[in-house]
């Protein structure tokens, strides 16, 4: 973590650092942000000082590389243009997102909901973790086939088997934690998996 007076600056791994905004002077942020090269992404938190109700003066920024938020009170409709980024967090949001058409995209990290779009397009996808994952099937046969995916967190979900967790062929490392109604662990024989974190599903049974 890197912090002045009024620059918060935190390594959130994978080589990636992000700038908070606060809404108090954007364009002071943002210059900071230039300067320094090895911060590549922002995070935008009603918690921590930003009050506007959008992010529309992204759409000066598009360059960015890496987006987290952190609010339901934001409109984040605007995150739709910015074609570079590379990893996006989103959290305590229900606002519709199409993760689709961000075609350099290799990391995902979202509460997952109705409105959440993922797709083959997402063909570089390299990391998802969803929260609160509800598909009708009760398993994972419902996500698309991401052909370079290397990382799957699932987290406070109620699917019942890993069925469908095949088609990543890729796949090393997983997380299932919080999965009250898990009961089968399946379709992984032919993984490369190299960690595997299962923690606090009660109702696992069986490892297929």
């Amino acid at each position: 973590m890197i912090e002045t007076e009024k620059f918060h600056v935190v390594d959130i791994g994978d080589g990636h650092k992000v700038l908070t905004i606060r809404s108090d002077n954007i364009d002071e942020y943002m210059g900071y942000y230039k300067e320094h090269k090895a911060i590549d992404g922002v995070s935008i938190s009603w918690m921590s000082g930003y009050r506007l109700p959008d992010i529309s003066f992204l759409q000066q920024h598009k360059y960015i590389k890496g987006i987290i938020v952190d609010s339901n009170k934001i409109d984040i409709s605007g995150i739709q243009s910015l074609k570079e980024l590379e990893y996006i967090s989103i959290s305590d949001n229900t606002q519709p997102i199409d993760y689709s058409v961000f075609p350099k995209l290799e990391q995902i990290d979202s509460d997952w909901h109705p409105k959440v779009i993922i797709s083959e397009k997402c063909s570089k996808l390299k990391h998802l973790c969803f929260w609160h994952y509800k598909p009708k099937s009760k398993n994972l046969t419902e996500l698309p086939n991401l052909p370079n995916l290397e990382f799957l967190g699932i987290i406070q979900s109620p699917i019942e088997s890993t069925k469908g967790i095949g088609k990543f062929t890729r796949l090393k490392r997983i997380v299932l934690s919080y999965l009250p109604k898990l009961a089968t662990l399946c379709d992984m024989e032919n993984l490369p998996i190299e960690t595997a974190e299962v923690q606090n599903s009660k109702q696992l049974q069986n490892l297929d």
